[in-house]
């Protein structure tokens, strides 16, 4: 059972499932007081595409050839200021399964069902710094991500027989960055992170760039549309993967 679950396919899913949620703090909301605490609460949905580099291998993944795999997720990112300083967390539990017949596999027989399942959270807390202590402007982001993966690989064959592999992966990183935000108008504004994090994986780059439409009349409320590319190493006992990710994504966020 060893050679039937290699790297790729467990990078997949974790990409997968990372791109379902957005870790992009502040969503540039109008809030009433500047003295006192200003809160913000984000749902996000991120349907990127995905290129793997697993040794010699490599894939390139559409969301759309994935997201049928999905059982369940969950995503949401909350953060508070107030005057120059403010904290973040971010939260994504996702849980995705797969089967297949194999054919031609060198060691499996013909009509074996492969059965896989992923369980995984992706977990993100952080402080920043506002310099200025405005509303909007430049924030230094510093925190720690941890990223737990639970798998079960089960292989039925055809005389009934079943064997169960399971795997329980931890990564825990430090990452570091400086995000800009700025309005346009009452109801445009724009927001930029770069983001650079490395620990139990080699590194990670995640650069995003959002615009901010408000709506509805307390001006309290915003939709997020941009792009995000995130490019990481991750380490493994046999081989080391290079993942991008990248594509449009959109949010909904609401201040109070």
């Amino acid at each position: 059972m060893k050679n039937c679950h290699p790297l790729p396919i467990r990078a997949a899913l974790f990409v997968l499932k990372a791109s379902l949620a957005l870790s992009l703090s502040g969503a540039g909301a109008v809030h009433a007081q500047d003295d006192g605490w200003n809160w913000d609460l984000a749902l996000y949905l991120w349907p990127s595409n995905i290129t793997i580099d697993a040794g010699d291998d490599r894939t390139s993944v559409d969301f759309k050839d994935l997201v049928d795999k999905l059982e369940s997720a969950f995503a949401a990112h909350f953060e508070g200021r107030r005057g120059k300083g403010g904290f973040l967390v971010d939260v994504m539990l996702v849980s995705v399964a797969d089967d297949a017949l194999t054919e031609g596999h060198p060691d499996l027989p013909d009509g074996s069902l492969v059965e896989l399942d992923v369980d995984q959270g992706l977990y993100e807390v952080g402080g920043f710094y506002r310099p200025g202590g405005q509303e909007d402007g430049f924030d230094v982001l510093a925190g720690v991500r941890l990223l737990q993966l639970d798998d079960a690989l089960t292989v039925t064959l055809p005389i009934g027989a079943s064997d169960t592999e399971k795997s329980d992966s931890s990564f825990t990183d430090g990452f570091i960055g400086v995000r800009y935000s700025d309005r346009l108008s009452n109801r445009l504004g724009y927001q930029i992170r770069i983001d650079f994090a490395s620990g139990d994986t080699d590194s990670t780059w995640n650069t995003v760039a959002g615009l901010t439409v408000g709506v509805g009349k307390k001006g309290n409320k915003n939709l997020i549309f941009g792009y995000r590319r995130l490019d990481f190493d991750l380490k493994d006992q046999e081989v080391e993967s290079q993942l991008e990710m990248s594509g449009p994504f959109f949010a909904f966020n609401v201040g109070f």
